[in-house]
């Protein structure tokens, strides 16, 4: 046994290109079924919900405790959705589950405890569902959009998760040319915080002494407020559109991590459009660009972002011997762009990786091959503080 166990540290060493691999707390198998892309961790890390489905008929939630994988709940949701999209806990404990419709992208979202009673009313169709937190509580946030002619409608309403008590709604309203009809009027450029506020530009005000236009303003609006919450000239509209055009990549996040254009350097984009370099522990272009995944939070002010190494990355290409694929998963400060592994030298074993992070833990599904929904295990790994 000892003899095994020192061959399987050494296989351990060699797939991890000469660094420790790590070991994962556990491993959820997908046996006659496969692991559905939506699975969540609890807010302190101590459970792991997922969906076991077979792409049909079979859609059923497990909750796992933490590390030992018991299962502590087990319920069918193929009543409400047989494409579930997303699961979140809320802070007492509850699950939150955003399926998609079979014939439309459009979503629903109901709450479950966990002998899987609905709990309050479902929320849905609506074209965006985000889970948020309101007042420190979950809230679910919809966002439906209608078009009838030349004009176009914009519902944003909010709902307590656990009761299903009404937060708030509000509905913007556009013309032919695009501008929101309130106040002064403006444009929408991108949602961001789970759908509570968005980011718009407003025409420049005209300057009668000079006259003169003044430069367009970007203003931060509250929705359900139904307030603008900052506002200020935009100042270089190159740059400006440039950013713009990014953020469209990642939509709802008020910061985010991204390439630079010549993909030299790696940038912590602000909520305030600061531009700061984060800094990788392994050399930046041993990565393939395209693998960056992201997720904000569960903690404020942090984002969890990951890389995974390319086999075939210059030094690879110069040795004439591929590398691992690596994946390491760095924690990012979202106002000074600080970044601290947290996990590395998972093995990606050729797969298309998928993961949410939270609570000192993270979980990592490796995607199927050819099938554009859910994968083979689901593994849970502790990470560094």
């Amino acid at each position: 046994m000892r003899a095994m166990a020192a061959v399987f540290g050494l296989l351990l060493l060699a797939a991890g290109g000469g660094e420790p691999a790590p070991k994962p707390v556990l491993v959820v198998h997908g046996d006659t079924t496969f692991v559905d892309d939506a699975y969540a961790l609890s807010p302190s890390g101590g459970r792991l919900a997922y969906v076991r489905s077979n792409g049909a008929d079979i859609a059923q939630v497990e909750v796992a405790e933490l590390p030992s994988g018991n299962v502590e709940a087990r319920f069918s949701i193929a009543a409400f959705s047989r494409i579930p999209e997303r699961l979140s806990f809320t802070e007492n404990g509850k699950l939150i589950v955003v399926g998609r419709l079979p014939d439309a992208e459009r979503r629903e979202a109901q709450v479950f405890d966990l002998s899987g009673k609905p709990l309050g009313r479902k929320l849905g169709p609506a074209d965006s569902i985000a889970c948020a937190q309101i007042d420190g509580k979950s809230a679910l946030v919809a966002l439906s959009i209608r078009r009838s002619g030349e004009h176009t409608s914009y519902e944003v309403s909010a709902l307590r998760a656990e009761d299903g008590k009404a937060l708030g709604r509000r509905t913007l309203s556009a013309g032919r040319d695009g501008l929101i009809k309130l106040g002064e009027g403006f444009r929408i450029v991108y949602w961001s915080d789970d759908l509570l506020h968005l980011t718009g530009v407003k025409k420049g005000e005209y300057d009668k002494k000079n006259d003169v236009r003044r430069p367009d303003r970007a203003m931060i609006f509250d929705v359900l407020a139904g307030k603008a919450v900052s506002e200020h000239e935009i100042g270089d509209v190159v740059s400006w559109v440039r950013e713009m055009r990014q953020r469209e990549q990642f939509p709802q996040r008020a910061a985010f991590v991204a390439f630079s254009e010549d993909l030299k350097a790696l940038e912590l984009i602000t909520a305030d459009n600061r531009r700061l370099e984060v800094k990788t522990v392994r050399p930046l272009w041993k990565y393939e660009p395209k693998t960056i995944l992201q997720q904000a939070g569960p903690e404020p002010g942090r984002l969890y972002v990951s890389l995974t190494v390319d086999p075939v990355n210059p030094e690879a290409v110069k040795k004439q011997k591929t590398d691992p694929d690596l994946f390491d998963l760095y924690a990012v400060d979202g106002q000074s762009g600080s970044a601290a592994r947290v996990l590395g030298g998972v093995l990606a074993a050729k797969r298309r990786l998928a993961w949410v992070a939270g609570g000192g833990r993270v979980a990592i599904l490796r995607r199927h091959q050819g099938f554009d929904r859910g994968g083979t295990e689901l593994e849970v790994y502790d990470l560094s503080r």
